[in-house]
């Protein structure tokens, strides 16, 4: 009799303690859950769209506007640079920094994220970084391919990595990039032009150098950029980058050096993949 009543109360001894191992772990799992929820709900990117360039500038001329039959590309808007005009934007973006006419205070940013497109890194080389500079702030400067705008003509192929930390050397060209895209980080058809899909405006005379990135490529990348930017620790984030890019995003056209701050759950692409988003 008393073995009997020793192995029932081990054996409720052991129930009880694997109740409570449960509950335990579930509340585990819903603090760890919200905390990732309140970490994501409390994130705000300030996105900084670059300024004109001269392939914008190109495509704004009569005759060879995006989709015009008489479009031809041109290998000298290779990664294009900022124009005199896309320089006169950022350092007015510089003037509004200093006069404190931006979102987020600059002590505030934890981590700035740069396009690797010359263009990106120009506009905010001219329009927010000296004044961090002149305020001792030294957040991480990160180079992001995800962040590079769609591939639609060769203004869109950038440097190799070797070639920007020469430009832009305090730029972390390093951390986000590995062998095999250090030196070729945009769109590369893998067949070339064998088999390629044209969806970029054709048959009427128009004229591409290089094959566009497709939707789903594109897509696909965008939804790493989500995923990636949900899944940094830093409350914070400048994201400067392109129209494609920010349409994609947000679901908004940003003009030249346009800056807006906006919460990351309510980004357009979040709300378009859920499950990317909430899976960081």
């Amino acid at each position: 009799m008393f073995k009997m009543k020793r192995e029932f109360f081990t054996a409720v001894m052991v129930a009880f303690v694997q109740l409570f191992q449960q509950c335990f772990s579930a509340l585990a799992s819903s603090s760890t859950s919200s905390s990732e929820s309140n970490s994501a709900s409390d994130k705000r990117i300030v996105f900084i769209r670059h300024g004109c360039t001269f392939a914008n500038e190109y495509l704004a001329q009569p005759g060879t506007g995006w989709g015009d039959p008489t479009f031809q590309d041109v290998p000298d808007l290779r990664d294009s640079p900022l124009s005199p005009l896309g320089v006169r934007q950022a350092t007015q973006l510089r003037q509004k920094v200093k006069d404190g006419n931006f979102p987020v205070a600059l002590e505030n940013i934890d981590l700035v994220v740069v396009s690797p497109l010359s263009r990106t890194l120009q506009t905010f080389e001219l329009g927010v970084w000296p004044e961090m500079e002149k305020r001792k702030l030294n957040p991480p400067v990160v180079a992001l391919p995800y962040a590079r705008e769609r591939l639609y003509m060769i203004s869109d192929m950038g440097l190799t990595t070797d070639e920007l930390k020469v430009k832009f050397p305090w730029v972390d060209f390093d951390s986000q990039f590995d062998k095999s895209t250090s030196k070729e980080w945009w769109y590369t058809s893998e067949n070339g032009w064998e088999d390629y899909d044209e969806w970029r405006p054709h048959g009427n005379g128009q004229k591409y150098l290089v094959p566009g990135e497709p939707d789903n490529e594109f897509e696909a990348r965008m939804f790493d950029l989500v995923k990636w930017l949900g899944a940094r620790p830093e409350k914070n984030i400048i994201l400067v980058c392109h129209w494609g890019v920010l349409e994609f995003l947000t679901g908004d056209d940003f003009d030249n050096c346009e800056v807006r701050a906006i919460n990351y759950e309510k980004l357009e692409s979040v709300k378009k993949n859920p499950l990317n988003a909430s899976s960081v």
